[in-house]
């Protein structure tokens, strides 16, 4: 299954640059900005520019490209395979420790407040009891973030339970027949662990303001080379959320469609779960200096598997609020 998931990254973003190639050919175009999102509620929001053609009524030349994890996402960005990203602070400071491609935040598309959680299995009756147990995660994601509060909590650590990879598709399968004892999962897994039944959330990013936020990023050379297309982008951007807003039965049911979730569960997975940030909050999370800037530095250090992002002066520029200042401004 996880070969046939890799598989299908690399076959999309083939297909994407093939596609891209024939546009610039033939119309002599500027090529389409490539964005890889995953099946996160947030990400959606650029499937619905992209469902309701926002991107090309705003003059953005746009294509979104989605993998089965983010880890795949940020391999296809290192690799030059797309232009920019939906993901989380894990992946920005991850991306920015490297030394080829400079990522940089533009918009945040939600910030979880409960929409990712710990589940466990029945039988687990509190955080302490996960000690020696079976975690099943995406690594290397803010996944591993939310385990690691979650694990404090209880005064423990991640070196304090057995890791478990799986990708997102497999996770509540593999905590309903018991090869793990509790995953880290967002919608739709986490919704398709209420439909299976038999576990219930521990812990939940709700208790972890701000360390969870899904970002819109594009490659530092982008945003100087083509500046009026991210500010397209952002527009077009805005167009989605105005139509949750305007008609969400409509918008949900075209978002819940990749994920496989009605307009009703997408719904719920919005409400009890994401914050939708407007203009104004956009450019305060986003200024330098500013609570996600904060949030960054705090995350970089602590990354488990590598020391990326911690070098001197590499998360600077990270993140900027001047996108979402002149889209704003039209």
């Amino acid at each position: 299954m996880r070969g046939l998931l890799a598989l299908a990254a690399i076959l999309a973003t083939f297909l994407v640059a093939l596609s891209g190639l024939a546009v610039v050919a033939v119309l002599g175009a500027e090529p389409p900005i490539r964005i890889g999102i995953i099946s996160r509620p947030g990400h959606e929001l650029l499937s619905l520019a992209e469902e309701k053609a926002y991107f090309a009524k705003e003059g953005a030349p746009v294509r979104i490209v989605e993998f089965p994890s983010l880890l795949d996402a940020r391999r296809a960005y290192e690799r030059n395979q797309i232009d920019g990203l939906a993901a989380t602070l894990v992946e920005l400071a991850q991306l920015r420790g490297s030394r080829s491609r400079r990522p940089v935040a533009i918009s945040v598309l939600d910030v979880s407040e409960g929409g990712d959680a710990l589940f466990v299995r029945q039988e687990i009756s509190d955080i302490t009891s996960l000690r020696g147990r079976r975690v099943g995660l995406e690594l290397e994601t803010s996944a591993e973030l939310v385990l690691a509060r979650a694990l404090a909590t209880a005064g423990l650590e991640l070196d304090d339970v057995s890791l478990v990879p799986l990708h997102a598709d497999e996770a509540p399968r593999a905590l309903a027949d018991g090869e793990v004892d509790a995953i880290v999962a967002a919608p739709p897994m986490a919704v398709a662990v209420e439909r299976i039944g038999g576990a219930r959330a521990l812990y939940s990013s709700a208790s972890m303001p701000l360390e969870v936020a899904d970002l819109l990023m594009l490659d530092e050379r982008v945003l100087e080379s083509r500046p009026s297309h991210a500010d397209a982008i952002l527009r077009a951007l805005g167009r989605s959320v105005e139509l949750t807003e305007r008609a969400p039965t409509i918008a949900h049911r075209l978002m819940g469609r990749p994920e496989k979730l009605s307009a009703q569960e997408m719904r719920e997975a919005l409400e009890r779960g994401y914050r939708l940030p407007g203009p104004a909050e956009q450019a305060r999370l986003l200024a330098p200096g500013g609570p996600l800037d904060h949030e960054l530095r705090r995350i970089a250090p602590r990354l488990r598997r590598s020391e990326e992002g911690v070098r001197e002066g590499a998360l600077d520029g990270s993140l900027t609020p001047d996108v979402v200042g002149r889209a704003a401004r039209g």
